[in-house]
């Protein structure tokens, strides 16, 4: 092999490694408890601590990672965050804290996190989450809050997600959505709502939004009522319109005839019955 081909190699492998190899510190289903003396190697992109029985996450665990992007924490104990534990970690892309023991969600919590993009806290024990939580990470564009406790969400909980795309808040105990919680999602395009506790849903919670675009909205598995109201799932004008998933499998009850009957979505869309039809 001559000089010129060697030289070639070389460059291309300088390449790869300028645009990110990936480099993975894996410390899976080992029974880990404290992971505060844990020396992990400086160039470490990516680390698993998943499966085991850590408790929290400690203050500045992540500092001198510049190159951290993924962290996988998912199916531990952790209940405690302490406030400084991101504060070093720009880098961070994804963030993995499913499958814990969280009880509540503030601010502080994600200080220092300012590119992150996904955030995966479903399958905790999340009750309260405080207003603006997510102000300091408003780069994200994935949040799961699917199978918590969440009870009522409040019009400043996602105050500065303005770039999110996917909201999903699922499988929870939801009640309560009040005017304007999405407004300022411009970039919203996929929003999961199944599995609460909805009997209606106003408009209004997406007051604000002024981006022309399609929101895909799911709703079934919620005790949802049959009022002319729903009417606005039809809407297809800017600056948003609505794609209703599973329409087939999300039902109201009529709550008002004689006879109570369950009505899918599907049948009230498909025969104009939503907005000024003959069941009306």
């Amino acid at each position: 092999m001559g000089i010129l081909p060697c030289i070639k190699i070389l460059l291309l492998l300088s390449i790869k490694l300028s645009q990110g190899e990936e480099i993975t510190f894996d410390r899976q289903h080992i029974d880990i408890e404290d992971i505060s003396n844990i020396t992990i190697p400086s160039n470490t992109t990516v680390i698993l601590f998943n499966n085991n029985k850590i408790k929290e996450v400690p203050c500045n665990v992540l500092e001198n990672l510049p190159n951290l992007r993924e962290f996988h924490l998912h199916r531990n104990l952790i209940s405690i965050i302490e406030r400084q534990a991101f504060i070093n970690v720009s880098s961070l892309r994804i963030l993995y804290l499913n499958h814990n023991k969280l009880t509540h969600i503030s601010k502080q919590m994600f200080r220092g996190l300012r590119n992150l993009r996904r955030l995966y806290l479903g399958k905790n024990l999340i009750s309260h989450i405080g207003n603006e939580s997510f102000v300091l990470i408003n780069n994200l564009r994935i949040l799961k809050l699917s199978q918590n406790r969440i009870r009522c969400i409040s019009k400043l909980l996602f105050i500065g997600l303005s770039r999110i795309k996917e909201l999903h808040i699922d499988d929870n105990e939801i009640f309560l959505i009040e005017n304007q919680s999405f407004g300022m999602m411009n970039n919203l395009e996929k929003l999961f709502l199944q599995g609460n506790n909805l009997e209606s849903l106003s408009e209004s919670i997406f007051e604000g939004i002024s981006q022309a675009g399609s929101i895909t909205l799911s709703l079934y598995d919620n005790p949802l009522q049959c009022v002319s109201r729903w009417c606005w799932i039809r809407n297809d004008k800017e600056p948003y319109w609505v794609n209703l998933t599973h329409p087939e499998d999300t039902y109201c009850n009529d709550t008002e005839s004689l006879h109570s009957h369950a009505w899918s979505f599907e049948f009230l869309l498909d025969h104009d019955l939503l907005c000024g039809g003959e069941y009306w």
